[in-house]
């Protein structure tokens, strides 16, 4: 049994923090995603702060998949990041091809455009349809 399983049974019962997003993402696990996502937002996270952490980790995935080899302690090193989220980064970057990286990027920048002027229910589901494309 899980912290998931044991959230699901009991309620929400702290914050959650933006990293478990990034981390579910990362690992793309879609449903744990988007309930951490739906949890984040009627937490009253803003879906641009959301959109920009969610940039900012596939930008750092991009480079992390660049080291060779990807290992965490190269990871750690080029990127200049503690030796837990080299490791992590190096894990979650090797579940995406390059190409793929590319592609969750570009669909965070076309998000990022549909949310300009965006009322908070279109943005809630722009920021979903993004947590779907990346994951997928």
């Amino acid at each position: 049994m899980g912290a998931d399983d044991v959230s699901a049974v009991t309620g929400q019962l702290r914050p959650l923090a933006l990293y478990e997003l990034t981390d579910q993402i990362g690992q793309r696990r879609l449903p744990a995603a988007l309930q951490t996502l739906g949890l984040l937002l009627n937490q009253g996270a803003s879906p641009l702060a959301l959109l920009g952490a969610l940039g900012n980790h596939f930008r750092r995935l991009i480079r992390a998949r660049e080291c060779q080899p990807l290992q965490a302690s190269v990871v750690q090193e080029r990127l200049g990041l503690h030796p837990f989220a080299a490791r992590k980064l190096a894990e979650q970057a090797k579940s995406f091809s390059p190409r793929r990286l590319r592609q969750c990027l570009a669909a965070v920048r076309r998000t990022d455009e549909a949310l300009k002027g965006a009322v908070p229910l279109e943005a809630r589901l722009a920021i979903e349809r993004l947590v779907l494309a990346v994951c997928g």
